[in-house]
């Protein structure tokens, strides 16, 4: 079985090599890692002091995140953001040109449905949605994000209805514009307070929306 682990690390040499030791001794080999930026997570001289890995791998029997987590905890390597079972095709390129392939398919014009669905997955979130500006003004990150003409990254007390995550605890919402000068898309995508979205993560939906509006000519 394969495991999506997010990992946040120290950003300094060694600590993934640490982390990867830990994985080994637990019985779970490393498939791929994700390197992400976070551009809050800064020292004095303004280099990152934080670093958020997203692992995969191929985990044995009996196999268990909680005993990873503590194994991280005690060997002051990190901290276990989420550990998420992966079934997924784990190639990226293939993922994302499949992904295009979608969108292509179902009209660049009008795949608000499918673009949704891959938002959620490019940027690992638990919900997502794609509307409309007039739309997206009812959501708090979406307001923000267009009169602010960046994305944005928002702490909601509560997730809102197609964001909503189940439960009325507080959580995040990454709100990107297709284009801040005139916008016809807005996307949403929102996760649990505890892990929150990265730069990485940004710059992918904005590459998204910005590929997506190029398919639709303009």
């Amino acid at each position: 079985m394969s495991y999506r682990l997010r990992v946040q690390l120290p950003d300094r040499p060694g600590a993934l090599a640490r982390v990867s030791t830990l994985l080994a001794e637990g019985g779970a080999s490393v498939i791929g890692v994700d390197i992400h930026m976070l551009d809050e997570e800064r020292d004095a001289a303004g280099e990152r002091t934080e670093a958020v890995d997203e692992i995969l791998v191929r985990v044995s029997e009996g196999w268990s995140a909680d005993g990873f987590a503590a194994a991280l905890h005690t060997a002051g390597a990190g901290a276990l953001l989420s550990a998420l079972p992966d079934q997924r095709n784990h190639d990226p390129i293939v993922r994302a040109l499949r992904w295009v392939g979608l969108i292509v398919d179902a009209g660049a014009a009008t795949c608000d449905l499918e673009l949704s669905r891959v938002v959620a997955e490019i940027s690992s979130a638990s919900a997502a949605w794609v509307g409309r500006p007039s739309e997206a003004v009812s959501f708090e990150a979406g307001r923000l994000a267009l009169e602010r003409g960046t994305s944005v990254i928002h702490l909601a007390q509560r997730l809102p209805g197609p964001l909503s995550l189940g439960t009325d605890e507080e959580g995040w919402v990454l709100a990107v514009v297709d284009d801040p000068g005139s916008p016809r898309r807005v996307a949403l995508a929102s996760r649990p307070a505890a892990v929150r979205f990265t730069s990485s993560e940004v710059q992918r939906v904005e590459a998204l929306l910005a590929l997506v509006r190029t398919l639709a000519g303009g």
